[in-house]
């Protein structure tokens, strides 16, 4: 009678600590993809792919307009910048506050003033 009862508790107790442990790693894995989802969904994630659209429609189109404001933060000012270059040694020209930019044979920037000469910056 003793060993039935001693072997009935352990075996209670070792189903409890298992059913618990089990448990326990799959609400990790569900919270794991919850987290990802709520990651996913984030409006933070969607403003960044909104910038990243942006920032590759204008690497591909020299004819649209980068404008460098005074409140753009450094980290702005260096990615508009670097679409700059990129469009300049991609297409030979681009378009940066209103103003064309240009890129010569041996590698010179310049703009056209109104009586078409250049004007080499």
């Amino acid at each position: 009678m003793q060993y039935f009862i001693l072997i009935l508790i352990t075996s209670f107790l070792s189903y409890f600590f298992l059913k618990k442990i089990i448990f326990k790693e799959k609400a990790k894995e569900s919270d794991y993809l919850e987290r990802f989802k709520r990651k996913y969904k984030s409006s933070y994630n969607h403003h960044k792919k909104i910038y990243q659209r942006h920032s590759e429609s204008l690497l591909n189109n020299p004819e649209i307009n980068i404008k460098i404001n005074a409140w753009d933060e450094e980290f702005e000012l260096r990615e508009k910048a670097s679409i700059h270059k990129t469009r300049l040694y991609k297409f030979g020209e681009s378009k940066m506050n209103n103003q064309i930019f240009y890129l010569d044979n041996k590698g010179g920037i310049y703009k056209l003033s109104n009586e078409k000469e250049r004007i080499y910056v």
